[in-house]
């Protein structure tokens, strides 16, 4: 949705209608951003409301809620954190889509950030003690600050097994969870602003 948000001005030669109507273009793509975050923070808040009440339901009373080990924020950071994270992640595709002007390349590189770059990363864990900083790099990368984020600080099993990971005898970079928060919305902020900079400088056709 993100990159189709900007893509489909393209592709329907609706851009030039737009920019004629305003031709602010980064007001343009600020009103077009503040929309796109509105509807992806209502849609995915209905959403986690949907998915909670479902989870209620099928475990309510038969599974232990582990309480203890949760952080007192986290039902606030599942309801109203994830949404927010959405809605980051929506205006950062949105970036995406207004630089490359292509729903496929826009798609690809959502895609990619989010998916194949942190797989390919992982593999540094494997190389040694020299390449502990990739490791790092990886733990900043936008899906690896989402998952922080959203989980609050929950003590889990997956939780614990990255907070105390290592690469041989070096400790990488492990954000917390409001550091996660901070990075990925740096990550959406750069990238819409490189997205609005390629857009008011390049012709519309």
């Amino acid at each position: 949705l993100g990159v189709m948000v900007m893509t489909s001005e393209y592709s329907s030669q609706s851009i030039i209608t737009s920019l004629t109507v305003n031709p602010r273009r980064a007001m343009f793509m600020d009103a077009k951003a503040l929309v796109l975050a509105a509807v992806t923070f209502l849609a995915s808040f209905v959403g986690v409301l949907v998915a909670w009440g479902c989870a209620w339901l099928m475990v309510h009373g038969a599974v232990s809620t582990g309480t203890q080990a949760m952080p007192a924020a986290l039902p606030w950071v599942t309801l109203l954190g994830v949404p927010l994270a959405m809605a980051l992640t929506a205006v950062m595709a949105m970036g995406f889509g207004a630089m490359l002007r292509s729903t496929v390349g826009g798609v690809l590189c959502v895609v990619g950030l989010f998916t194949l770059l942190p797989s390919i990363l992982q593999l540094a864990q494997l190389l040694g003690d020299r390449f502990a900083w990739i490791v790092s790099v990886n733990n900043c990368l936008p899906s690896r600050a989402l998952e922080s984020f959203i989980g609050a600080g929950a003590s889990s099993f997956a939780n614990s097994m990255g907070a105390v990971m290592t690469v041989g005898s070096t400790q990488p970079f492990q954000p917390t969870w409001g550091w996660a928060g901070v990075i990925l919305l740096a990550w959406a902020v750069a990238v819409y602003a490189a997205g609005v900079a390629v857009t008011a400088k390049r012709d519309v056709k």
